[in-house]
């Protein structure tokens, strides 16, 4: 990118928080329009998901 001084439409993304680019969509060459989605985002929190039968639910304790 020529530095300018100057950004832009449509050259940078603003997000509320904290990302990572999960996935690119778009690739090299692609037309893309106002709204299309170029890229895959996710958070950086980490989640962890279990079903757990009621006699094992001691061996697992809930994040605060």
């Amino acid at each position: 990118m020529k530095e300018t001084g100057t950004i832009q439409l449509g050259q940078v993304v603003f997000a509320s928080g904290d990302v990572r680019v999960a996935q690119t969509v778009a690739h090299l060459g692609d037309r893309v329009a106002a709204g299309t989605a170029v890229l895959k985002l996710s958070s950086l929190r980490k989640v962890v998901s279990a079903q757990l039968g009621s006699a094992n639910q001691t061996v697992a304790k809930a994040a605060t």
